[in-house]
């Protein structure tokens, strides 16, 4: 069964919530303590690592001693921090020279999770980043892996389009935000001048929403598309759309260009790189069939090695093989 083939870590993000809520302050020596309390636990009971995702709310308010104090706690029991870093545009080198300093102050091994730079990096940054990890690795002995979907489709929250002082609070606070004219119009100034990381992808034109309880026959449609089709603007089409949902807006789902195919397979190229799907535990029918984050949930190990082995020729099914299972192994310390 599926239980037995789970290794699971403790998210940062979780843990935050529950003692900070959707905080946006430094945690007060208590709240560490508790945060700290609560991956103990998480730890003793199985989990094989501690994992944070600093590009959304709420990991995002999190500075990097946070980081370093409850990486500490996983690095106690032998386990990895695993990190959706914090930027991979113009901040790229900054974000992974984070991770691996966070990796050297608590003392255990490093994984970068879906390591490929915004198509809007600046030229150069990712052999940089590469070199800097490589480097790590030889010259530090720092144990430190990477990974990717094989897949130029990325997933994100459509909520996440929007800023992040809209969905701060409880669900009900947010709904109620949500639901306010006046919401609408404060985040047209946001879109028409973007430094979200998802809308610096380009227009509203490049997202298309991939779940939606509410909407499903809008699926596979851009949200200028759904916005004709609701006669309102795209950005009225986003409020729209999350609040179709109700509570379980943050299941609202988009997809978009998450990197070029140059880029994402010099990454794959990298012989440090894992196979993963950046995926959610999901079904065809029943309570799960009703969310897909990301098309990579389905299939992602079998279009791998089609695209890859079969058709190109760029790997051997034994090093595709490798990929998938003994070196995402090793990285989570399995092996």
């Amino acid at each position: 069964g599926l239980s037995a083939n789970v290794a699971p870590l403790v998210p940062h993000g979780t843990v935050r919530l529950f003692v900070m809520g959707q905080s946006t302050v430094k945690p007060s020596k208590a709240e560490l303590e508790q945060m700290k309390s609560l991956v103990e636990e998480a730890m003793t009971a199985g989990a094989v690592g501690f994992s944070s995702g600093l590009e959304y709310s709420p990991g995002m308010y999190a500075d990097e001693d946070e980081l370093v104090a409850l990486a500490a706690v996983s690095a106690k029991h032998g386990g990895i921090y695993a990190s959706h870093i914090r930027n991979r545009g113009e901040q790229f080198k900054e974000a992974v020279e984070e991770a691996l300093s966070i990796c050297r102050r608590a003392g255990l091994p490093g994984q970068l999770s879906h390591l490929a730079p915004r198509p809007y990096a600046p030229d150069g940054t990712f052999d940089h980043v590469l070199e800097m990890v490589n480097r790590a690795r030889e010259e530090e002995n720092l144990t430190v892996g990477i990974d990717t979907f094989p897949d130029e489709w990325g997933p994100g929250m459509v909520v996440a389009l929007l800023p992040p002082w809209v969905y701060e609070g409880e669900r009900q606070e947010v709904l109620q935000r949500l639901e306010s004219p006046e919401t609408v119009e404060k985040c047209r100034d946001h879109f028409s001048d973007p430094t979200n990381y998802l809308l610096r992808l380009g227009g509203l034109e490049k997202f298309y929403l991939s779940s939606s309880i509410a909407h499903p026959e809008l699926v596979g449609k851009n949200f200028v598309e759904i916005g004709h089709m609701f006669n309102c603007d795209p950005v009225e089409c986003i409020f729209r759309l999350v609040l179709a949902d109700g509570v379980d807006f943050y299941n609202v789902m988009l997809r978009h260009i998450f990197a070029t195919r140059l880029e994402l397979e010099k990454l794959l190229m990298d012989p440090y790189c894992s196979i993963e799907s950046d995926g959610v535990v999901t079904a065809t029918d029943g309570p799960l069939s009703n969310f897909t984050m990301n098309r990579s949930s389905f299939g992602y190990t079998i279009r791998f090695i089609e695209e890859y082995v079969i058709h190109r020729n760029i790997f051997s099914l034994e090093e595709a093989i490798r990929k998938m299972t003994s070196l995402p192994a090793d990285s989570a310390g399995l092996s």
